[in-house]
């Protein structure tokens, strides 16, 4: 597979390579980052790029390997979305996890002990499934939000071109400024050199992370969460489906005539309307703030260096989703 981060030219070990002929991986390729929202019409999500679970976990992988040199934490790095299901954490607003979006994490261990490919890569290269179920327990590939890790680092370097934010010589700029130090609590972090550096690199993932939690994302992915639901409670398609591929599922869902219907008018979604108050078929819908507050070696947290920084990252912080969303058609049941 041929990494699509251009800005990490890192060579991989050929265990790096070789394991993303695992079926498991190879199914990634048709999830989706955008979480269902590319289907829809809002102008917000039209001509953007098709960027896969599988995109983003070779380059959390290519990352991590960079930083470290380190084969069991990226291969753990290439396997933290191996159990991510169809439309990502559309199916997290599915299971009422909208601000954590923790519930479909689970499984990852089973995949990976299940999987004959993976098993026997492994056992070549002298690896146990221990030291690579987990990528939670290696701070280069993962850490407690607000701190950069690979999978922070890579989703929002991607979106920074993928939603037209910068350039490619830009996040090259970007990226070949971190280097791995220690932060704040003597813990290892990927951290920004310079602070002018860190301070760009803020303001625009407070760029994407605002998209992240926009009306229109946040009611593209319950209305998908809702469709879901009901076709699962018609028993059109059943939860463990959606370990299935996208175009698989949506072919499942389709050959009802009822859900077919209304997949189309998912796809056709342009508009919603918006309440201060309760109404039939309007819902609050909340999310999960993700975001990022760099640290500068031998400086600091960017929020303690930048008022400005700190002000905006404030006013993201405080969005509390109040109002109502709603469509004058779509959720009938």
């Amino acid at each position: 597979m041929k990494t699509r981060i251009d800005y990490c030219r890192e060579t991989l070990p050929d265990v790096l390579e070789e394991v993303w002929n695992a079926p498991e991986l190879i199914r990634l390729d048709e999830v989706g980052m955008h979480c269902g929202c590319e289907y829809t019409s809002f102008d917000l999500f039209k001509g953007l790029k098709k960027y896969s679970r599988r995109e983003h976990s070779y380059g959390v992988m290519s990352i991590v390997y960079h930083f470290s040199h380190d084969t069991p934490s990226s291969l753990a790095a290439a396997f933290h979305d191996i159990a991510t299901p169809c439309f990502s954490h559309v199916i997290d607003f599915l299971h009422q996890d909208f601000e954590r979006q923790e519930s479909t994490e689970k499984g990852t261990d089973q995949i990976i002990n299940n999987s004959l490919f993976i098993q026997k890569l492994l056992k070549t290269v002298q690896i146990s499934p221990n030291q690579v179920i987990d990528y939670h327990q290696y701070p280069i590939a993962d850490n407690d939000s607000p701190k950069l890790s690979a999978d922070r680092l890579e989703y929002s370097l991607a979106n920074m071109i993928n939603f037209g934010f910068a350039d490619k010589a830009e996040v090259q700029s970007l990226y070949d400024d971190i280097q791995v130090s220690k932060n704040e609590y003597g813990e290892t972090e990927l951290c920004f050199q310079s602070i002018d550096t860190a301070l760009r690199f803020g303001e625009l993932v407070l760029q994407s992370s605002r998209l992240y939690v926009c009306k229109e994302d946040r009611f593209s992915m319950f209305a998908l969460s809702y469709l879901i639901k009901h076709a699962i409670d018609d028993g059109v398609v059943n939860e463990s489906d959606l370990y299935l591929d996208e175009p698989v599922f949506l072919k499942k869902l389709c050959s009802s005539s009822k859900y077919k219907r209304w997949w189309t008018e998912f796809k056709s979604l342009s508009l919603f309307e918006e309440s201060d108050k309760p109404k039939p078929h309007f819902y609050r819908i909340p999310a999960k703030h993700r975001y990022i507050d760099p640290f500068v070696i031998s400086r600091g947290r960017l929020s303690k260096l930048s008022d400005n920084y700190a002000k905006n990252l404030k006013e993201f912080l405080e969005d509390d989703f109040s109002s109502y969303l709603g469509h004058p058609s779509f959720f009938h049941e």
